[in-house]
Formats: structure tokens, sequence, C-alpha cells
């Protein structure tokens, strides 16, 4: 794991982390809270108290090509999502795997192998879906997921929450969920 810096801006509602490879590339983590984010949540009151935005990217663009070969990116990752989610009793953190120039799919791999490696992650619950959109004759799958850590029976409230949202915030329009992966 590399050791990263924590800035955070609770103006916004935001916490970034930054950490260099060996290699000298710089990453950038981000977890934005879903009041500052996330129009609309009313019908997700579960996600719209608790939820958070979760991404991460190379802060230049010959780190996105190495990143998988460095185990130590994914560890790092991994301890972010663990340290971020070790101030709550119920927190669920929301991501995307980025699809504009169409290795969503890639990520989606990259990460599961990430975290099932990571052994402090294993008690918090991870729900992921697919949502395949119809674009101009295509179908594009969208790769979606969410960390969860709570208390009592409201996995399934995440769950069944997560999965209406996501189909709706992805395209109102032509989707289908296969869920969970």
């Amino acid at each position: 794991m590399y050791a990263f810096e924590i800035s955070e801006h609770p103006q916004e509602s935001r916490t970034e982390y930054w950490f260099t490879t060996d290699s000298y590339l710089r990453y950038y983590a981000y977890i934005v809270s879903a009041d500052d984010w996330a129009d609309g949540l009313d019908p997700y009151p579960f996600l719209q108290q608790h939820g958070y935005a979760f991404g991460f990217c190379p802060v230049d663009e010959e780190a996105q090509s190495n990143s998988s070969h460095d185990p130590r990116v994914g560890q790092t990752i991994c301890a972010i999502i663990s340290h971020f989610m070790s101030g709550f009793s119920q927190i669920v953190l929301m991501y995307h795997c980025d699809s504009t120039d169409g290795r969503q799919q890639f990520r989606n791999k990259t990460f599961q192998n990430w975290f099932s490696k990571h052994s402090d992650l294993s008690k918090i619950y991870r729900h992921k879906i697919i949502i395949n959109v119809e674009v101009e004759d295509t179908v594009k799958s969208e790769y979606l997921g969410c960390f969860a850590k709570c208390e009592g029976g409201s996995i399934s409230t995440v769950s069944a929450e997560f999965e209406l949202m996501a189909n709706e915030k992805v395209n109102s329009g032509k989707q289908q969920i296969i869920a969970p992966q």
C-alpha cells in the first residue's frame, strides 16, 4: 500500500485522498456526500441520508494504463475506502465505472480483483449491478456498485434503493438491469 494524504473540504462535504506510486504516478480519490451531488434522491431515503459518491482516477494519463499492473494501487484504493468507512456506523459509498472510453468492463474487473484481495473490506457489503443501455442502436453496459456498512436489516434497503436509483440515474429511457452481478 502507498501512503496517502487526506484533504478535507467540509463546506463542500468532500474528502480527497492523494497518493503517488514508486513510479511517480499520482492518483486522486474523492468521496462526496449525496447531499451535494445527487438531486432527486427523495425516493431513496437511506441513500439520501447515508450515501456518498466515490471515485478515483490517475492525475495523468500515463498512470491510467499502468494502474492494474501495480498491486499497491489497488491496495491503496481499498485502504482509502476502509479508512473513510471506519468513521461511520451506517454508510453507503456508491460508484460508477467510467465509460467514456469504453473500458468500463475492464475497470469493473480490476476493481473486483482489488476488492477480493483486501481483507479489511471483507466485513463490508458490496452490491454490483450492470445496466445495459441502448445508445444509437447499440447496447452499452454501465457498471455500478456500492459498498455499505449498515446495522440491522438495512442491507436489503440499500440493495433495493441502489438498484432503483441507479436504473433511474443512468438512463430514464431504455434500459435493463442485470442484478446482482
